[in-house]
């Protein structure tokens, strides 16, 4: 299947508002001819700018809304959404869980709030919004290293590495996330008063962000802002890069360094310079 956006003029309003639709497309081959067919369309509020694959769904960035949608007949059926998002959502991305491949936990880029990590609690159906940044940025690309650390560039063309500490990915992971006094995934959060754990809300941290922050591990200055981004290995079997592009056309690689003889190498070649 392929997804896509569109923004159509619609002619019964007054005031000619837009509405915006996704087309769900579907890839036939037929003899030698590839062709698309049109599946459905489905109209939603807002700008779906972000869409992603997930969990053999589709998650979509709809202005300040995360939604997940299944494939219906006649359209996309809405399964569950987030809109406690400050800012229009711009990418978002799986994080791999290291072990079976696609996990349980998101990465949302905000127009100018930077990183939120979301977790879907299969139990009630929801999206949490269970960590967030301490520094505003305004992110145009980015990439996810592992299951707690995310790469990225914002508009200045300032490069930096944000992780999760192993503590709290691990909270995270076990659902032991504080709702009224509760952790979430305890004998106590099932029922709460009498109150369903499904209506129980998240401890919002101070001034109002999520419980967890991640950590800044490093910034780069490049000069430009890297519009593409991607971790890739330069050859087969070789150590995964970052790959990215800039604006201006550059193209430009980081690569980890991994021994502490590398680290010694690259010390004195920049004492030298």
């Amino acid at each position: 299947y392929i997804v896509s956006e569109d923004t159509q003029l619609d002619r019964n309003r007054s005031n000619r508002s837009k509405d915006k639709e996704k087309d769900i497309k579907q890839e036939q081959n037929k003899g030698k001819k590839e062709w698309l067919q049109l599946k459905h369309r489905t109209a939603v509020s807002d700008v779906p700018y972000a869409l992603c694959a997930f969990k053999g769904r589709l998650l979509a960035g709809v202005g300040k809304s995360l939604i997940l949608f299944d494939f219906g007949m006649q359209k996309l059926l809405q399964k569950c959404a987030n809109r406690g998002f400050p800012n229009f959502i711009v990418s978002i991305s799986p994080l791999d869980d290291g072990s079976s491949g696609q996990g349980d936990r998101l990465v949302v880029c905000d127009i100018s709030e930077s990183f939120h990590i979301v977790r879907l609690r299969r139990d009630v159906n929801q999206f949490e919004i269970v960590a967030d940044t301490t520094f505003p940025r305004y992110v145009v690309s980015h990439t996810v290293l592992d299951c707690d650390t995310v790469a990225g560039c914002d508009r200045f063309g300032q490069f930096f590495v944000e992780r999760l500490s192993d503590e709290d990915g691990q909270d995270i992971e076990d659902g032991l996330i504080e709702v009224v006094g509760v952790p979430i995934g305890s004998d106590q959060s099932n029922s709460t008063n009498g109150i369903q754990s499904s209506s129980l809300t998240l401890n919002r941290g101070q001034l109002n962000g999520a419980q967890f922050k991640t950590q800044s591990l490093c910034e780069y200055y490049l000069g430009e802002s890297a519009t593409a981004m991607c971790r890739s290995p330069l050859q087969p079997g070789g150590a995964d890069c970052i790959v990215y592009g800039t604006s201006l056309g550059g193209i430009g690689v980081f690569v980890p360094i991994r021994t502490h003889d590398d680290l010694q190498f690259w010390i004195l070649l920049e004492a030298s310079l």
